[in-house]
């Protein structure tokens, strides 16, 4: 409804106060159906345990690929109907999308109802260290992805090839996909913790190499290694907030670092954007290098709150 409302302002050419502000509830009423599904694979794989961590990784690889493909469908409905057709495709896909997640967990097991001790000192789910930990530490992940996304078109126009910033990101999407679906293959056979950490550290020695690409070959090839951590940190982190999630508040708890995580993309595609205008496209790889090896640093140094679950 906030989407078709929209369109409708749109079309009735409403200032644009009129359109932030219907963006903004419209944005706002998205449904938390991440959230909901990963509060939910340990539930529905109760009897396959060994498939949680496939579950989370292959969630994390699907995303990339939401990733990839929602701007591209984007651009072809806009450059063949219209932007407002765009709008009616998304809302389509949403109440689509929302229908089909309650139509597949009608009548299955999910989370237990909230009780008194999920309510500490009156932060809900945050209440739990490990939690926060892993919040923390997903808003500077956030900046970087969101950084190297505005960094690579950057890129493409200082080497007068702007048409090459898509095949760069849906090389570093591939890249990120491909090690996600390696991980969920063999994540039972690792620490979860301890590989996490590596995924962690990985992030920033894999983004730095881009400030040394010369040619867009080159940058295709080091795009590639750059988001082989990507899926498997989000997907190994993902299963520890389900580790460190107090009884009765699954769903808000992988809603704090999806949310931390998102922010960040945000900032940080900011961020790159001024540092570019001011500087130049390795300048804002630097950076995301320095802010990601921050988000690295912080599960590190706080990983003593993620060894011990605080869930029953």
């Amino acid at each position: 409804a906030g989407l078709l409302a929209v369109w409708a302002a749109g079309a009735a050419d409403a200032p644009a106060a009129t359109l932030a502000a219907l963006s903004l509830v419209t944005g706002a009423a998205i449904p938390p159906v991440s959230s909901v599904l990963r509060s939910r694979w340990p539930y529905l794989l109760a009897d396959r345990p060994e498939l949680v961590a496939g579950a989370f990784a292959l969630d994390s690889v699907l995303i990339e690929i939401i990733f990839l493909v929602g701007p591209l469908l984007t651009t072809v409905v806009v450059a063949t109907v219209g932007p407002q057709y765009a709008l009616i495709v998304s809302a389509a896909c949403v109440l689509t999308g929302t229908l089909m997640l309650l139509s597949g967990l009608s009548g299955r097991p999910g989370p237990e109802p909230s009780g008194e001790g999920s309510r500490a000192l009156g932060l809900g789910a945050l209440a739990d260290p490990g939690l926060r930990t892993l919040v923390f530490a997903s808003l500077p992940v956030g900046f970087a992805l969101g950084s190297v996304e505005v960094a690579l078109p950057a890129f493409s126009d200082a080497e007068g090839s702007k048409e090459i910033a898509g095949v760069l990101l849906a090389a570093w999407s591939l890249g990120s996909g491909a090690a996600g679906l390696a991980w969920g293959t063999r994540a039972a056979h690792f620490s979860l913790l301890g590989a996490h950490l590596r995924f962690a550290w990985l992030l920033p020695l894999a983004i730095a190499p881009l400030a040394l690409a010369s040619s867009p070959l080159t940058m295709g090839v080091l795009v590639v290694l750059a988001g082989l951590p990507v899926a498997p940190l989000i997907a190994s982190r993902n299963q520890l907030v389900e580790r460190v999630t107090p009884v009765g508040t699954a769903t808000e708890a992988f809603t704090w670092p999806l949310t931390a995580l998102v922010a960040g993309v945000s900032l940080g595609a900011a961020a790159a954007g001024a540092i570019v205008e001011a500087s130049s496209w390795t300048t804002a790889v630097l950076v995301a290098t320095a802010v990601a090896t921050i988000g690295a640093a912080t599960v590190v140094t706080r990983r003593h709150t993620l060894v011990q679950p605080q869930a029953a």
